[in-house]
């Protein structure tokens, strides 16, 4: 199978982000909400985006297309719900409760196209995780490497690894479950890390930023590079597995060094000699 460059895989992205904003949009629009919460929702692109990796392990691009507009309309959903617990956004909480509403209806279209059974019982269980750690790091934040690891690993990298899950049930690849959740775990590090260093310093980041984490560790620099480039093999080595992209590993390579570069704007230690 003829795999997609860079350029093709970005352009097929930004349809299928467009398509996914417009369908939360319609959603809500038909609830009547605010400009406000319209406006929001339209600037979560870059979020539509990461989740869209999800479908990397379907080789045919029109049930990407269809299964990937459906786990972004849910992730944004989430992505609403989220924000009512970290207080991350300035739409008005009664219309943020329609998170519910768009995961709902993403959950029956993908029910449609898949085995619901299968398909609802990995996302109870994950989200059952997912939820749990989110709660764990709202009532206390991680103060060591690990703590912040482990709640990474859920609220970013099972979060992206039960949609890579659904997406491979939903083209019928399970035997393509195991290479895509490592690989979703291993990029959700990288992002939460990565974010992390660029909110550094915002009014509303608190203790469990890992600058503050790794300061407050006394981290070696050998062990913080090690902790990134571990996590970079790992993905780099399940990512190879894919189906779609010929060199979405350049894209993960620009995340890594993210997260050595940014981390260096805050921390001599973050970098290698």
């Amino acid at each position: 199978m003829q795999q997609l460059s860079i350029k093709e895989w970005n352009d097929e992205v930004k349809d299928v982000e467009g398509k996914s904003i417009a369908g939360a949009l319609e959603l809500l629009e038909d609830m009547e909400v605010s400009k406000d919460a319209l406006r929001y929702v339209s600037s979560l692109t870059e979020y539509a985006r990461k989740l869209y990796l999800a479908t990397l392990w379907i080789p045919d691009k029109k049930q990407r297309h269809e299964i990937g507009t459906q786990i972004c309309i849910h992730g944004i959903g989430i992505k609403l719900l989220d924000d009512i617990m970290d207080h991350d956004s300035s739409m008005d909480v009664r219309e943020q409760i329609l998170g519910v509403y768009l995961t709902q209806v993403a959950t029956a279209n993908l029910c449609r196209i898949a085995n619901g059974t299968q398909l609802m019982d990995w996302i109870k269980a994950d989200y059952k995780n997912i939820w749990n750690k989110q709660l764990v790091e709202l009532k206390s934040p991680p103060s060591d490497l690990d703590t912040w690891l482990q709640i990474a690993k859920a609220k970013t990298g099972q979060f992206l690894g039960c949609y890579a899950t659904v997406a491979c049930l939903a083209a019928d690849r399970s035997k393509s479950i195991d290479n895509a959740r490592a690989a979703m775990e291993a990029i959700g590090v990288l992002y939460t890390a990565k974010d992390d260093f660029e909110d550094y310093g915002k009014p509303d980041e608190g203790d469990g930023n890992i600058v503050n984490v790794l300061r407050g560790g006394n981290y070696t620099k050998a062990e913080v590079h090690s902790f990134f480039t571990y996590w970079y093999q790992k993905g780099m080595q399940s990512l190879a597995q894919q189906h779609t992209a010929t060199s979405i590993d350049l894209t993960f390579e620009v995340l890594y060094r993210k997260c050595l570069t940014q981390g260096a704007k805050y921390m001599e230690a973050i970098t290698p000699e």
